[in-house]
């Protein structure tokens, strides 16, 4: 059957799959599995080959898994920069990023202030757990946004390169416990935020609704607010 034919009960199939993933990459004693390089590469970009996943695909179908955690908003394909590679060697350097097992960063709600930086709110008080990570892999999934190359990339910030009307510009997008910000920088065109803004928007209505949360609000820091 075709994975949209699927029941899926339980999703400890799913949590089973990444702690294997997560247990082949961090353990360094190892001496099978990744070679060292791979498993910098994950822990500190959240980079994966696409052959990992398909070889912890336990009861599915190798390409099955990737599909599902596609569909569940955990990993998101990286476009691959060699466009004079064969079909076959695409295939096997494919990419995907997981941003949920990046480190985490030190962020302070004093740090920006700006009152150029979109607020995502809830109505809770606080952000919804996972909701961040599975931002994110839309975003480039469905909305082409791209994860700047040579940045520190962290589970709750993220630096993505974009352009639009053939400008470019870099969007920083921060998670707190309270609210996720969404800042610009650059060439800030008002055509060009409206095309950001329309994406957040489309984004959190597609995860929230997926992941059964509530639609965020939005809002911005006044000016001068302490």
């Amino acid at each position: 059957p075709k994975l949209n034919e699927y029941v899926i009960i339980d999703f400890q199939l799913i949590f089973d799959s990444i702690s294997k993933i997560i247990i082949q990459y961090f353990d360094d004693k190892s001496k099978h599995g990744p070679h060292l390089a791979d498993k910098t590469l994950f822990k500190q970009k959240g980079l994966i080959n696409a052959s990992v996943l398909r070889n912890v695909s336990g009861c599915l179908e190798k390409d099955e898994l990737v599909s599902l955690l596609q569909h569940r908003h955990i990993i998101s394909k990286i476009e691959t920069t060699n466009t004079n590679a064969s079909k076959m060697e695409k295939t096997n350097n494919t990419m995907f990023f997981m941003p949920c097992v990046l480190p985490k960063a030190k962020l302070s709600s004093d740090q920006s202030r700006n009152s150029s930086c979109l607020l995502v709110l809830f109505d809770h008080g606080y952000c919804p757990v996972g909701l961040f990570c599975a931002a994110t892999t839309r975003l480039i999934a469905k909305h082409k946004w791209r994860v700047t190359k040579g940045e520190d990339q962290y589970r709750n910030k993220i630096n993505f390169y974009c352009t639009c009307s053939e400008i470019s510009y870099n969007v920083i997008f921060s998670a707190f416990s309270t609210h996720y910000e969404i800042c610009l920088t650059g060439k800030l065109v008002p055509k060009v935020k409206y095309m950001i803004y329309k994406d957040i928007d489309a984004v959190f209505g597609k995860v929230c609704e997926d992941m059964k949360y509530p639609p965020p609000s939005y809002g911005f820091y006044c000016p001068g607010e302490s």
